[in-house]
């Protein structure tokens, strides 16, 4: 128990202070003085899933996402799969024209379930197999990290592929390989 709820009075004269940089956009305080995200209390939540329990705003996603683009209209946005990626967030992305990264063909496969057009997919991972590379060719863009992946790419590619190099090593030797632009 605590002291505001020993003395109801003094709930309605402490502020509560939530952080928007922390909490989502719909995190507040009800009048019983639980704390809700989305309306929902999070003493419900924790009662029905247990502690802790991982709790994802689908306003606050939406939000975040509208906010990166207005104020990043000149670069693509691209959601972090690896973050949380099932049906419903792949939808979320798919509706808010974001890109998505996944490292492996299951994140893709269920990228391309929530409906996420496979040219706004960029995947990117390390110690892939040929299998891996093999399945994930074809997204919109594939990112190469080390070199013995643009041999292993290039054999599996039957069209051309777009690439991003992320270190400036490799870029010379992708410029040698035709199918990887």
């Amino acid at each position: 128990m605590t002291l505001l709820d020993a003395v109801h009075s003094l709930r309605r004269a402490a502020p509560q202070r939530i952080d928007p940089a922390v909490w989502p956009v719909t995190t507040q305080v009800d009048v019983d003085g639980r704390l809700c995200v989305g309306g929902v209390p999070l003493t419900e939540v924790a009662d029905q899933f247990g502690a802790p329990a991982l709790v994802l705003d689908e306003a606050e996603f939406r939000y975040r996402a509208r906010r990166y683009r207005v104020q990043l209209p000149e670069r693509r946005t691209v959601y972090a799969g690896h973050a949380l990626l099932s049906r419903e967030v792949a939808r979320w992305v798919a509706e808010e024209g974001l890109g998505l990264a996944v490292r492996n063909p299951a994140e893709l496969a269920v990228g391309v379930a929530g409906g996420v057009d496979p040219a706004r997919i960029v995947a990117r991972g390390c110690a892939r197999t040929t299998a891996d590379l093999r399945a994930t060719a074809g997204v919109g863009r594939m990112v190469i990290g080390c070199g013995t992946e643009i041999a292993l790419l290039a054999s599996q590619l039957s069209r051309p592929q777009q690439v991003l190099v992320d270190s400036a090593d490799l870029a010379a030797r992708v410029l040698h390989q035709p199918m990887l632009r």
